[in-house]
C-alpha cells in the first residue's frame, strides 16, 4: 500500500498548491477517503487495548504533538518582528498554528480508538450499518455547520471509509490475479466516471472542514469508487520506486509540505505566486526537499515522526 499512500500524498500536495494542469476538483472526492481507507487496511485488533493505544500513540499522536509544538514555536519566532501588534495578535494572525494537514493525524488517532471499540461487535452487517450511521451523523453535522472539538465531526464523516479498508482486507478483496485486479480497477474507474462526467461542475470536497457540498449517497459512492480506483491501480503497478518511497514516509511529507509551501507565500508577492510556472517550481521544490527531510527525520528524529517507538511497549 506504499504506492497508494504515495499517490495520495502527491494528490494532497497538488491540492494545496491548486497546481495548474494537474489539479481537478474531482480528486478531492477520493483524496482523504483513500487515506482513511489505507489506515483501515492496516487496522488490527490482535493486540490488547494497552498495546494498541501505545502503538497508535507512537505512530500518530506523538508526531501530531511534535509538529504542532514545532509549528507554534516557529510561528512565535517569525512574528516577533510584529511585536508592536502584541504576542496574541501574532498568535492569531498566522495560519501556521493549525499547520494545515497535521489535523489528519489526530483525527486518525481518534478514529483508531473508535474502531477498536466498534470491533467488539461480531456481526459485520451491524458494524457496517453502525459506521454508515456515524458517517451520516458527521455529514449532517457538516451540513448544519456544527463543528466538534478534536475533529470528531470529520472523524465521524470519514468512518465508513476506514471501515471499508478493514472490510476489504478481511475479505481478501484486494488480492487476486492481475486479470481480476484489472477488472476491479476498470469497474471502479467506470463507476467513478459515471459519478463525475454527467456534472457540469464537480463539487469540491473540503473534508478538512467537514464541508461536504453534495448528497450523502454521492459522497459515499464517489469516495469509495475513487478510493478503489487508486487502490487497484496501485496493486496493478506494484512499484514506482520514488512514489513508493514517498508513500512509506508519507507522514513526514504530510507534516512538512505545508510549511515548505508557506515559505514561498512569505517570500514572493501574491501576484507572482499565482503564476503557473511559479507554482510548478514550488511543487518541484517540495518534492525534491522531501528527500533530505525524510533522511533528517529518520536518522535524527525517528521517535517524533512515528518511525520508531517513543513509548516502550
Amino acid at each position: 500500500m506504499d504506492l497508494m499512500k504515495g499517490i495520495c500524498i502527491l494528490v494532497v500536495v497538488v491540492f494545496h498548491l491548486k497546481l495548474p494542469y494537474l489539479y481537478f476538483s474531482s480528486m478531492t472526492l477520493f483524496m482523504l477517503p483513500a487515506f482513511f481507507f489505507c489506515s483501515g487496511i492496516f487496522f488490527s485488533k490482535h493486540d490488547s487495548f494497552k498495546m494498541f493505544l501505545i502503538k497508535k500513540t507512537n505512530t500518530l499522536l506523538v508526531p501530531y504533538l511534535f509538529f504542532l509544538l514545532t509549528d507554534m514555536l516557529v510561528t512565535v519566532g517569525f512574528y516577533l518582528k510584529d511585536i508592536q501588534g502584541g504576542w496574541l495578535n501574532a498568535y492569531y494572525s498566522s495560519m501556521a498554528l493549525h499547520n494545515g494537514p497535521i489535523w489528519f493525524l489526530l483525527c486518525l488517532y481518534l478514529m483508531s480508538m473508535l474502531y477498536y471499540a466498534v470491533c467488539y461487535i461480531k456481526s459485520e452487517w451491524i458494524k457496517t450499518l453502525l459506521m454508515l450511521a456515524l458517517s451520516f451523523l458527521g455529514y449532517i453535522l457538516g451540513k448544519y455547520h456544527v463543528g466538534l472539538p478534536l475533529y470528531i465531526d470529520i472523524m465521524l464523516s470519514s468512518a465508513i471509509f476506514y471501515h471499508c479498508g478493514y472490510l476489504f482486507k478481511c475479505n481478501n478483496m484486494l488480492t487476486g490475479t492481475k486479470a481480476h485486479i484489472l477488472i476491479k480497477f476498470i469497474c471502479s474507474l467506470v463507476l467513478f466516471m459515471i459519478m463525475i462526467l454527467p456534472l457540469n461542475s464537480v463539487p469540491q470536497l473540503e473534508l478538512a472542514n467537514n464541508d461536504i457540498p453534495m448528497p450523502f449517497y454521492y459522497y459515499l459512492l464517489a469516495g469509495i469508487s475513487g478510493t478503489l480506483m487508486v487502490a487497484f491501480f496501485s496493486i496493478l503497478i506494484e512499484r514506482f520506486y520514488v512514489v513508493n518511497y514517498w508513500g512509506k514516509y508519507s507522514i513526514i511529507i504530510l507534516c512538512t509540505h505545508w510549511g515548505l509551501i508557506r515559505i514561498w507565500g512569505y517570500i514572493l508577492p501574491y501576484v507572482l505566486i499565482q503564476k503557473a510556472i511559479v507554482l510548478w517550481g514550488i511543487f518541484a521544490f517540495v518534492l525534491l526537499l522531501s528527500f533530505p527531510l525524510i533522511k533528517l527525520f529518520v536518522i535524527y528524529l525517528p521517535k517524533y515522526c512515528g518511525q520508531t517507538p517513543f513509548l516502550k511497549i
